[in-house]
């Protein structure tokens, strides 16, 4: 079993605080300011993940010793989506924003909860590769793969989008578009950075946190 950290577990917290007040604000204005929809459903993604995640490093009762890391995912699977529906929304590609495009991309990350819940039957997610004692996941199984591959995949084209509305939009929201594109970028490193395990914090995947700065970017912007 992981042993209490409460000093991960307050950074979590701290996130997942940004995060409920991103959405929260978002959702109040979504009538009235373009893609506050889109951001208040991005940042509910982000809450459950970072709050998960905090439950995980703190003293609370659970079923088995990756319960709460494995909750994290009813987030971490579909915060891609959300991330990528309100960069469409913000650079003006509205046409892709229907129904249909997002129950096709939800396709993965259903399968995703589905593979990460059976897994002890049919070792799909983590096939048997997933170590005790240790909270960040490095390999597993095809449908790890598939996952992190398509959430890669997602980042990437968001990224793109951004990049291309720098050299798009007037120059007099040079300041916004600066701001959207550091809050794109930043996930993207800390991500990176936490895959390669090269973070001076052991065991603490970073990506919450960074994707709660992220947000905080966005509402700015």
């Amino acid at each position: 079993m992981i042993p209490p950290n409460l000093f991960y577990a307050s950074l979590l917290l701290c996130a997942t605080l940004a995060s409920l007040l991103v959405t929260l604000v978002s959702w109040q204005r979504r009538k009235k300011v373009p893609c506050a929809g889109f951001m208040a459903l991005y940042g509910l993604t982000n809450v459950i993940w970072s709050f998960t995640y905090a439950l995980h490093w703190m003293p609370v009762p659970r079923p088995s010793e990756f319960f709460w890391v494995d909750m994290t995912y009813i987030g971490v699977a579909f915060i891609g989506i959300t991330f990528l529906a309100f960069v469409l929304c913000y650079a003006g590609w509205h046409e892709f924003l229907t129904k249909r495009n997002f129950i096709f991309l939800s396709i993965i990350p259903v399968f995703t909860l589905f593979s990460l819940g059976t897994d002890p039957w049919l070792g799909i997610f983590f096939a048997g590769k997933r170590a005790s004692g240790s909270s960040v996941i490095f390999d597993g199984g095809i449908g790890f793969w598939i996952f992190t591959s398509y959430s890669y995949t997602l980042i990437l084209f968001s990224f793109l989008i951004v990049l291309q509305t720098v050299f798009r939009f007037p120059k007099k929201y040079k300041g916004q578009v600066g701001t959207v594109f550091l809050g794109v970028v930043i996930p993207v490193i800390i991500n990176v950075l936490s895959f390669l395990n090269v973070l001076p914090l052991p065991d603490l995947d970073l990506t919450p946190i960074s994707f709660s700065i992220t947000g905080v970017f966005f509402a700015s912007a």
